[in-house]
């Protein structure tokens, strides 16, 4: 039988989901059974070993050890290990090998066709790069879904949901995300999105990490965060007793660095103290999020916890202060990414023809909005170059929307459109997507109109035409963003990471 799945490719942990007989988004556990992936990868002589072990071993090998690189995606960043630079999306592909390869051994199949998913907030270059992360793994990506609408597209499928304003609120590792949306059963249409791609987990990890290293110097007089094993040994018990801290009042900790060691307890509210300004720092952006909206705390149905550091008490405690009603627990914050995922996954395969449908799938519709705005560069009333915002964040995709410019000087006979993408005002803040050039216009006086359209599509492409209005002259361009590595070098990664063996 043939089967697509779903990937939630997360910054601390992935998850795989596919729809099982009964029409029924279902986990994927990895070959060592577990239900989530760590994405940490261990690298060895001749091999990657991704996953739990790769994590346990963080602590003694951290030179070899490779994590949170989500949070580089879309950027140059390099590692070398072996004699060999890897990129972000090397990375990513090696750790989408291992999902793979275990998603094949569970289902017994060869997979080929996935769905992959990516924070809201991520703006273009990030999910460039995600997906091209999926080809060089050997993958076809039939689509990228946020993961808040894919957390939506799972909670309406198993609960029928109907007619409701739902805000997602997803911490997860690395990435934070607010989504409003109005769900009706298989449709989701997006209202509106924001969020913060450098908040998450990790960050409150850090926090505890920070509080340890108090504790032990006092214990000690050693700073244990002078070694890399220190610093690993740390991060695993801060994570430990986030975990335990979401679900117990204190938490004691055993730290042993180099042959030193202390102990010590941490209780809740020391916790909620540590993390308050990153908790407000979410608080903000929900806040943000419905103004850009236009709603109201009240206009909210349901509250929806995703990502694993939703599960800290703070965070409930915050939302159900904001919204006057506690937020839902009744979905597996780490599982219904992945879940969402496979349902879209499933339902695109069949309208391809590449599987079939049972009487209980869900085919869903999904209505998106820009998560970030589209402009181009233009000078204000003091000459300096600014963004210009042609198409708005938050704008229902596919749109098209246009602005009228002037020329800058007399007789000039060229016009760059430099086209952005980002909400900030500074053109350097944003990133270039590419540059529109109109040539040969004829001789005429400063300030002459240039109609410039943009036009963003459900895949994507922003299609961007300029028009000289004193005499109809045209240019006409598409812009599909490019990843931060060519076409020919994914090729190139994809031969060589395919004699890499991951386990």
């Amino acid at each position: 039988m043939s089967y697509v799945i779903g990937i939630d490719l997360g910054t601390t942990y992935s998850a795989m989901a596919y729809i099982n007989a009964d029409g029924k988004s279902e986990i994927i556990p990895n070959a060592e059974g577990e239900r989530i992936t760590p994405s940490v990868l261990l690298f060895e002589d001749d091999s990657v070993v991704v996953g739990s072990y790769a994590k346990n071993v963080a602590v003694s090998e951290g030179e070899r050890v490779v994590q949170f690189i989500k949070r580089r995606m879309g950027t140059d960043y390099r590692i070398r290990q072996n004699g060999r630079d890897y990129s972000p999306e090397d990375i990513s592909a090696l750790i989408l090998k291992k999902l793979k390869q275990d998603a094949e051994v569970f289902l017994n199949t060869t997979i080929r066709d996935v769905v992959i998913t990516v924070p809201a907030y991520f703006d273009d270059k990030r999910r460039v790069a995600t997906k091209t992360a999926g080809e060089i793994a050997g993958l076809n990506v039939l689509g990228i879904i946020n993961e808040p609408t894919a957390a939506a597209l799972e909670f309406s499928a198993s609960r029928e949901v109907h007619n409701k304003t739902i805000l997602v609120y997803d911490l997860g590792g690395g990435t934070f995300d607010i989504t409003i949306m109005k769900v009706n059963g298989k449709d989701v249409n997006v209202i509106a999105s924001g969020g913060d791609h450098e908040l998450g987990g990790k960050d409150i990890d850090d926090c505890l990490i920070a509080f340890f290293q108090q504790e032990f110097r006092k214990a000690t007089g050693f700073d244990p965060l002078t070694s890399l094993a220190g610093e690993q040994e740390l991060r695993s018990k801060a994570e430990e007793t986030k975990r335990k801290l979401s679900s117990s009042p204190n938490a004691r900790v055993s730290l042993n660095v180099e042959g030193r060691q202390a102990a010590f307890k941490i209780t809740q509210p020391q916790f909620e103290e540590l993390i308050d300004e990153l908790v407000l720092r979410t608080e903000m952006n929900v806040e943000l999020v419905l103004d850009e909206a236009e709603l109201s705390t009240r206009k909210i149905d349901d509250v929806l916890l995703v990502g694993g550091s939703s599960r800290i008490p703070l965070v409930a405690k915050m939302l159900t202060r904001l919204f006057g009603k506690e937020p839902l627990r009744s979905v597996n914050p780490d599982e219904v990414v992945a879940q969402g995922a496979a349902i879209l996954a499933n339902s695109l395969a069949i309208e391809a023809g590449e599987v079939p449908q049972t009487p209980n799938t869900l085919l869903p519709n999904i209505s998106d909005v820009c998560a970030h705005s589209l402009g181009v560069v233009s000078l204000n009333d003091f000459g300096v170059p600014e963004n210009s915002i042609i198409i708005p964040k938050n704008s229902k995709i596919p749109c098209q929307q246009s602005q009228v410019y002037g020329t800058v000087r007399d007789k000039q006979d060229a016009v760059d459109i430099e086209i952005l993408q980002g909400d900030a005002q500074d053109p350097q803040d944003c990133v270039q997507l590419g540059i529109a050039r109109m040539e040969n216009l004829p001789p005429s006086l400063a300030g002459s109109p240039v109609e410039v359209t943009f036009a963003y599509d459900a895949n994507g492409i922003l299609h961007v035409k300029g028009v000289f209005l004193n005499t109809g002259q045209s240019i006409s361009t598409n812009i599909e963003v490019q990843g931060v590595i060519s076409p020919e070098a994914a090729r190139r990664s994809r031969q060589e990471l395919q004699s890499i063996s991951v386990e």
